[in-house]
């Protein structure tokens, strides 16, 4: 079938795949929404647990406010 073999074993390429996913930590982070809603206006107060880093430059939204971004 002329397939090529792998140039790492198995496990190797297990591990190299796993330094792609979020580390087994969670750090705590407050969401960044800053539209107007009920309960605030600019920046949201809610705090909540999330596998991304605060120095990550990711947008982390609370649940809630991502559901209503999205849909």
């Amino acid at each position: 079938m002329n397939l090529l073999l792998p140039h790492l074993c198995s496990n190797c390429r297990h591990f190299q795949r796993n330094k792609f996913r979020n580390p087994l930590k969670l750090w705590h982070r407050q969401c960044m929404c800053d539209k107007e809603h009920a309960h605030h206006k600019g920046r949201c107060d809610i705090k909540f647990e999330t596998s991304y880093a605060s120095n990550r430059p990711e947008i982390v939204y609370y649940e809630k406010y991502y559901q209503q971004e999205v849909y």
